[in-house]
C-alpha cells in the first residue's frame, strides 16, 4: 500500500472470473477502520506539550492551572506523554501568544494589502438547473420512498431537485470573514461557524449510521457478497463499460444521468419561460441493472454532483460502496464528512494568495446555505444586496 492508501490497480471483472482484456484500470483501496497505522506526533498542536516519563497513569484535573490532563509517572519503560497546556485566557493574551497569519481571515490581509480578488470570482457546486435531474430525481422519491426514509436521506433527496439562487456578494463576504485555523466566521460581535445540526436541521443530511468514506475494494473483496453488495460490482462494470464507449477515462454527470434515465422530458426550464426541451439523448447501451442498482445509481448521481460536488463535474467510482449502502435502507453519516469538506474547501479560499484569482474548487453549496442561511438571513434584503455595515465594523 503506498502513502495514499492505494493498494493496486485492477480491471473491473466481468460476469465470470475473468478480468477484462481492455478499459480502464480502478485504483483500489481499502476503508479506513481496516488500516492499522501508527502516526507519529512530531507535528503536535500548539496547546499540547510532550513529556519523557516511566509507566504510569494520566490524571484529570479540570481546575489545573497548568495543566488540565497531567502524566503520572510510575517505575518501568519511558514513553512519550502529551498533556494539554494552560488554555489562555488572558485579557492581553494574544501579546504573549502570537497567533500566525493563517488565523486571521482573507478579509484582514486584503484591508492590509488593498488588495482585493477583482470580479473573476467563480465558484461551482450550486445546485443549478440541468436537463433530466428534476425527472429522474421525482421517478426515484416515488419508486423508493420507504427505503430513502429509512436511510434517513429522503428530504435531503427531495431539496435537490430544484436550483437554488443565492447572492454573490453574500457568499463573497462569507469567504472573507472566513478563519481557516478556527473554521469559525470572524465577526465584529465575536465568532461563529457552521454546525452539524445545522446540516442536518436544514440540510436534511443525516448525523448518525455507518461512517461515510469513499474507497474501492479489490475485485477478490468486491466478489464476497458477505462483504460488499452486489450492487457495487454491478455499478463497476457499467462504469467501465460507459468509458470504453465515450473513449473516457471518466463518466461526466450528464452522461451518467443519460444512461440511467430513460423517462421524457418534462421540464424545460426552473422559471416560467419560453425555454425550448432539448432534442432526448439516445443512451449509448443497454439499461441492464437491478432494481437496487437503479437507486444507488442515482444515490452516486446525487453524492457526486449534489452532497460532495467535484470540479470536474465526474462520477467518482469511490462513491459506489457508500451509495449502495444508502440503496440498502442503512443510515450512513453523511453530515460530518459534509462539514469538514464545507471547512477544508473555505479554508481553501481564505488561505489564498491575496490578489489572485481563489482556487477552483467546488462546495456542497446548498449545504453551505443551510449553515449560512441562519448567520446571514438578516443581512440579505429583497434586492439581493449585502450591507456589510451588518457584517462586521471596517
Amino acid at each position: 500500500m503506498n502513502p495514499h492508501g492505494e493498494l493496486c490497480t485492477e480491471r473491473v471483472p466481468g460476469k465470470g472470473e475473468r478480468v477484462a482484456k481492455n478499459g480502464r484500470e480502478y485504483k483500489r483501496s481499502l476503508p479506513l477502520s481496516s488500516i492499522k497505522l501508527t502516526m507519529s506526533l512530531e507535528s503536535r498542536p500548539t496547546w499540547a506539550t510532550r513529556a519523557s516519563v516511566r509507566s504510569g497513569i494520566l490524571r484529570f484535573d479540570p481546575h489545573a492551572e497548568d495543566e488540565v490532563i497531567k502524566s503520572c509517572p510510575s517505575y518501568g519503560n519511558v514513553f512519550q506523554a502529551y498533556t494539554l497546556e494552560k488554555v489562555n485566557n488572558a485579557e492581553h493574551g494574544d501579546d504573549k501568544m502570537l497567533v500566525g497569519m493563517n488565523f486571521y481571515p482573507a478579509l484582514h490581509r486584503m484591508l492590509q494589502s488593498k488588495q482585493e480578488w477583482g470580479h473573476d470570482f467563480k465558484f461551482r457546486g450550486r445546485s443549478i438547473f440541468g436537463f433530466g435531474v428534476l425527472e429522474w430525481t421525482e421517478t426515484i422519491l416515488e419508486t423508493f420512498k420507504d427505503t430513502l426514509y429509512k436511510a434517513g436521506i429522503y428530504g435531503a433527496v427531495a431539496v435537490s431537485r430544484y436550483p437554488y439562487e443565492s447572492s454573490k456578494n453574500v457568499w463573497r463576504a462569507f469567504c472573507e470573514l472566513w478563519g481557516p485555523l478556527s473554521n469559525t466566521l470572524h465577526f465584529a460581535d465575536g465568532e461563529m461557524s457552521i454546525s452539524l445540526s445545522d446540516l442536518q436541521a436544514i440540510g436534511g443530511l443525516p448525523i448518525s449510521g455507518v461512517p461515510y468514506e469513499e474507497f474501492l475494494p479489490t475485485n477478490k473483496d468486491l466478489r464476497n457478497k458477505d462483504l460488499y453488495p452486489p450492487t457495487v460490482l454491478e455499478l463497476l462494470q457499467i462504469h467501465s463499460a460507459l468509458c470504453i464507449e465515450y473513449g473516457y477515462d471518466a463518466i461526466y454527470w450528464d452522461q451518467w444521468l443519460t444512461h440511467f434515465f430513460r423517462g421524457e422530458l418534462i421540464y424545460a426550464s426552473p422559471g416560467e419561460g419560453k425555454a425550448v426541451l432539448p432534442k432526448p439523448r439516445t443512451p449509448r447501451l443497454p439499461l441492464r441493472i437491478s432494481e437496487e442498482g437503479k437507486l444507488a445509481a442515482f444515490l452516486v448521481f446525487w453524492l457526486c454532483r449534489f452532497v460532495l460536488p467535484a470540479w470536474d463535474k465526474t462520477i467518482r467510482p469511490e462513491a459506489f460502496h457508500m451509495a449502495c449502502l444508502m440503496a440498502k435502507g442503512v443510515k450512513v453519516s453523511i453530515a460530518p464528512t459534509t462539514l469538514g469538506y464545507i471547512y477544508h474547501r473555505l479554508g481553501e479560499i481564505a488561505s489564498y494568495p491575496v490578489g489572485d484569482v481563489p482556487p477552483k474548487c467546488a462546495y456542497p453549496y446548498i449545504m453551505y446555505l443551510a449553515g449560512s442561511g441562519n448567520i446571514f438571513h438578516s443581512c440579505v434584503n429583497d434586492e439581493r444586496t449585502v450591507s456589510f455595515q451588518q457584517i462586521i465594523r471596517v
